[in-house]
């Protein structure tokens, strides 16, 4: 029988005696428009207690460090491709930082 690791980890936050070793990525339902738009995806953390980096190939996680400098230009090529803080956060508080950018 198959089981949700995902709900056995979280059943393991709260003190069950089984939990899967390694993390497990949720996608959760679009409960907010922010979390639709941004694709986002949960990680519910099993018995090895090592931050993702340590746990991953970095193929799939990877840091990017970016230079101050460089922070004018690539917000200028993200808002050319169509990537706004509107389009980040769907709500008036993106509307109205994109406003005043």
């Amino acid at each position: 029988m198959l089981s949700n690791i995902g709900a056995i980890n979280i059943n393991r936050a709260w003190g069950a005696p089984r939990g899967t070793q390694l993390p497990v990525a949720v996608h959760p339902l679009g409960v907010h428009a922010r979390i639709t738009a941004q694709k986002a995806c949960f990680t519910i953390h099993g018995d090895v207690h090592q931050p993702l980096s340590a746990l991953v190939a970095p193929r799939i996680l990877r840091a990017y460090r970016i230079e101050p400098n460089a922070l004018g230009p690539i917000r200028d090529d993200l808002r050319l491709a169509g990537l706004t803080y509107s389009t980040m956060f769907p709500d008036l508080d993106g509307l109205s930082t994109d406003l005043r950018s």
